[in-house]
């Protein structure tokens, strides 16, 4: 068995190392592209809620008598 080469020892860690970053790096990117696709369809979704209560007048138009309704224990 040959002797080895130290530098060439190292030179194989850091580029296994490296490898793995890489794949590491490239699924960090795909997490946050998927984050990000999901934030912009809440937001859509949060915009279609406000139209929609801008448009039946929010919850403020409800008029209630808290004298009339009875408390829940009767």
């Amino acid at each position: 068995m040959p002797p080895t080469d130290p530098i060439s020892d190292r030179l194989v860690r850091v580029e296994s190392a490296l490898m793995h970053l890489e794949h590491d790096v490239a699924q960090l990117n795909e997490a946050i592209l998927m984050q990000q696709r999901e934030i912009e369809s809440l937001r859509r979704s949060i915009e279609r809620f406000e139209a929609v209560l801008e448009r039946e007048g929010g919850l403020a138009s409800e008029v209630r008598d808290p004298e009339a309704e009875k408390p829940p224990h009767y």
